[in-house]
């Protein structure tokens, strides 16, 4: 598969598919990972990953990140949505 050049391949895990499917505006990461069931670390981890790619921002108010999903995250929330939906 040829990409353009410059272009960034996003490591897309099982984790990072459920966390997709989970996060909501105003989420914290707390509150995704336990939904998620995944480690703090892991799940921080996965945050940051997905503020890097553009998918979502976050927020720092005191010690808490509050998650906001950007157009492309909530297209690619959506897309998750519909193929977890056409499979079962």
């Amino acid at each position: 598969m040829q990409t353009t050049k410059g272009a960034k391949e996003m490591k897309l895990t099982t984790m990072t598919v459920r966390t997709m499917k989970t996060i909501q505006t105003g989420d914290t990461t707390t509150s995704i990972h336990k939904r998620t069931n995944a480690t703090y670390p892991h799940q921080h981890k996965i945050i940051k990953q997905l503020e890097q790619d553009g998918i979502i921002t976050t927020i720092l108010k005191g010690r808490i990140r509050i998650i906001t999903l950007t157009k492309k995250g909530i297209l690619i929330q959506q897309t998750i949505k519909k193929l977890t939906e056409a499979m079962k």
